[in-house]
């Protein structure tokens, strides 16, 4: 009877069955699942069971009493990694005054209560919202539990240590050989110019990214829902080159929520991530060349469901608890929840940078 490979999945130990098994789901329009499959309800230490497919199959009929085979699905396990995040921040109305908020503020012994006014409700509240969206992008892609100051500029590790996200078990994955990889020769130049510079070439950016496609694992380039996630600064450079030097049209792109891109590059759906640049070019640092930014051109080619955002809850990721304190006359802000990031398939993720 064909069947799991059960050799390589830890038995049933009170967090996760055979039968809880991920499969694809369609991801939604907000740019959040634009990048992630996020499955909700998920725990930390849960083991994540995932189906590769069969090896070769059929022979040639052997008509009555036939052969029966014993094959096995291909089967990887993972493990949950998943930690609890917070944001807990106060705020004094003496702060404000002198200030434009001041006239958005309550009067007389109301004075300090922040909760109901336009301020809060209108300005103060949906910045925080999405400041909490671009913090799970943060800690998705870039988030290492062991790093140091020395991997940073002037930004505390605590901002990037909660989990490993998705670059960090990239490069482990690229190091154990477990993931496919491109090298983009632009990155390893000494100074930010020079790595402009050789992005920039005639026709490199655009040779770059036809390789990515062709030299991912032939699971990956059959795949019907491929996507190429890049960088800003890699996908200009190839807009660039495709206008100046091969004298083409870059084709039609989109522009969704929080900035992103899509579109297509060499047939394959094309998302655009300016937050990975923002961070790369804001925050890290490149401890071989100090004068050079750490990777600026990098690109993910995976599935759309191959990216896993998970969270222990089932509700809302930028649900927030606020209040006013009379006492001592803070108004505080709370939001908590839980995060981890997976590469779902080892098999089914190409990178470059």
């Amino acid at each position: 009877m064909a069947q799991v490979d059960v050799t390589k999945l830890t038995a049933p130990n009170g967090a996760a069955t055979y039968n809880e098994i991920i499969y694809k789901e369609l991801m939604s329009s907000t740019s959040l699942n634009q990048l992630f499959n996020i499955l909700e309800g998920q725990m930390d230490g849960k083991k994540v069971a995932i189906l590769g497919g069969f090896g070769m199959l059929g022979v040639k009929s052997e008509g009555c009493n036939p052969t029966y085979e014993n094959s096995l699905m291909d089967a990887q396990e993972k493990e949950w990694d998943i930690e609890e995040w917070q944001i807990a921040e106060s705020i004094c109305y003496d702060k404000l005054k002198g200030t434009m908020i001041q006239y958005a503020m309550n009067n007389g012994i109301e004075v300090a209560n922040l909760v109901d006014t336009d301020y809060f409700k209108s300005i103060l509240k949906p910045a925080l919202e999405e400041a909490i969206k671009r913090m799970m992008i943060r800690l998705a892609f870039f988030g290492n539990k062991t790093i140091t100051e020395g991997e940073l500029n002037d930004v505390d590790v605590k901002f990037f240590n909660v989990i490993d996200g998705i670059w960090k078990q990239v490069f482990d994955g690229v190091a154990a050989s477990t993931i496919s990889r491109t090298v983009i020769d632009a990155n390893a130049k000494t100074t930010m110019a020079a790595q402009e510079e050789a992005i920039s070439g005639a026709g490199v950016a655009t040779k770059l990214l036809r390789k990515v496609i062709q030299s991912a694992p032939m699971e990956l380039r059959t795949a019907g829902n491929r996507v190429l996630y890049i960088t800003q600064s890699l996908y200009d450079a190839w807009t660039n080159d495709v206008q100046d030097n091969n004298k083409g049209s870059e084709g039609q792109w989109d522009s969704l929520e929080d900035g992103l891109l899509v579109g297509k590059i060499n047939g394959v759906d094309t998302v655009v991530v300016p937050d990975w640049d923002v961070i790369i070019k804001g925050s890290l640092k490149n401890t071989t060349n100090a004068d050079a930014y750490d990777k600026p051109y990098r690109a993910i080619l995976t599935t759309r469901d191959n990216l896993l955002l998970g969270t222990e809850s089932n509700g809302n990721f930028e649900a927030l608890d606020y209040g006013f304190d009379r006492k001592s006359q803070d108004n505080w802000i709370l939001a908590k929840n839980t995060i981890g990031a997976m590469v779902r398939f080892d098999k089914l993720i190409h990178v470059a940078f």
